[in-house]
């Protein structure tokens, strides 16, 4: 009953034409002020908790990612017949979800601005929770990961779940489960410092704009 009562606001929603978005991006300069975050390109012997050597780059715990070499043969397929390259090993995979709620008669899709080392202007707007099973199992120690309980609840309504093959020039045959999650609780409470309730029609605004909104976001929401 929920998802059919989902589907059709939804409906409804694709419907609306006109939808601010000057807050949206006024939300996001202000959550941009309000943290300290800085990224610099520095020496590969210089990482701490990471391991380099002649056959990989890797992490002291085993998990998160490591950068293996790979050769390809393409025959005609490609530019080149054959070449050599680095490449992301990250068979693990990750969540890449977003909740979304029924208000005020219409559908809502809960956002995050999220930093990244390699971001321009840092902050990025990206699903509820982006995070691989290291990050879950917090190898790196450090703080739990906001608002997978509600992804992965059982009280709350799966609208699609399905695996998709992250970019394949750069990572090796890796898959996120990418989730749209439909919540049927009450008491959820968000930071609103960081986290933010949009429509529809704002998310296709904002996928018209220059480095505003994440891939996965629109990879998320592409189904719908």
């Amino acid at each position: 009953m929920e998802i059919k009562v989902f589907r059709k606001k939804l409906e409804e929603s694709k419907k609306i034409e006109s939808q601010d978005i000057n807050h949206v991006l006024s939300w996001l300069d202000e959550a941009r002020k309000k943290i300290s975050f800085s990224s610099q390109m520095i020496p590969l012997n210089e990482m701490i908790n990471w391991k380099v050597s002649s056959q990989l780059i890797a992490h002291i715990s085993g998990g998160f990612f490591s950068i293996n070499a790979v050769r390809t043969e393409a025959g005609s397929l490609r530019e080149v017949s054959s070449w050599d390259q680095p490449i992301f090993n990250q068979k693990e995979g990750g969540i890449l979800a977003i909740l979304c709620r029924i208000k005020n008669s219409e559908v809502q899709f809960l956002i995050q601005a999220k930093a990244e080392p390699g971001n321009i202007n840092i902050l990025q707007l990206s699903p509820t929770v982006q995070a691989t099973y290291s990050n879950l199992n917090r190898l790196h120690n450090g703080k739990p990961t906001k608002y997978v309980e509600y992804i992965l609840s059982k009280k709350n309504e799966v609208i699609y779940s399905a695996k998709h093959n992250e970019e394949g020039g750069r990572f090796w045959r890796k898959s996120n489960e990418n989730r749209l999650v439909l919540s049927l609780e009450d008491d959820l409470t968000i930071d609103k410092n960081f986290y933010i309730w949009l429509n529809l029609s704002q998310l296709k605004k904002l996928a018209l704009m220059d480095n505003i909104l994440s891939p996965f976001v629109k990879t998320i929401i592409s189904p719908l």
